[in-house]
């Protein structure tokens, strides 16, 4: 009799084994995208995304949210112009705005500025030569809960600098 416990409970104990070893590893197929880290948290999948993505897999650029048309509102308020955001060519982290401040309507040119996520909501616009202007811009935009971007920028050319802050909403 004691024998028969003994074998039930190896037989039930190597059941247990079977079934523990058949479960799967969720991050062994690879779910998370764009170089994420995948860790299994309690048997599934959690992913931990790399710069420049979100999403439960990281399949969502940063910049996605803000790529688009703006009406801009120049030095808070001395005017208005129309702008566009859009992916810059080499990183993930990198977007162009088209007729920056509204350049284009002075200098008869579109001026492309760009600007490098630092975080989901930041954009740091570094210091960049324009040209046909002649003059320097740098700056940074935050993006907000609305969907507006702010842009704290300064202009500086041979006759001083000019400090601006321009909204841009859709």
């Amino acid at each position: 009799m004691k024998n028969f416990q003994l074998n039930r409970f190896a037989f039930l104990f190597l059941i247990v084994l079977v079934f523990a070893a058949c479960k799967s590893d969720p991050c062994e197929e690879s779910p998370c995208l764009n170089g994420a880290t995948c860790t299994n948290v309690d048997g599934d999948a959690v992913c931990t995304c790399a710069t420049g993505y979100e999403g439960e897999f990281c399949g969502t650029e940063w910049r996605s949210s803000v790529l688009g048309a703006y009406n801009g509102d120049y030095c808070s308020g001395t005017s208005t112009y129309t702008t566009s955001v859009t992916e810059k060519s080499g990183s993930v982290l990198e977007v162009e705005f088209s007729n920056f401040a509204d350049y284009s309507v002075t200098y008869s040119t579109s001026q492309l500025v760009y600007g490098v996520f630092t975080s989901k909501d930041t954009i740091n616009i570094p210091d960049q030569f324009m040209t046909d202007l002649g003059s320097t811009v740098s700056g940074k935009a935050v993006i907000g809960s609305d969907g507006k971007i702010t842009i704290n920028h300064k202009v500086t050319d041979q006759f001083g600098s000019l400090n601006c802050v321009d909204v841009l909403s859709k």
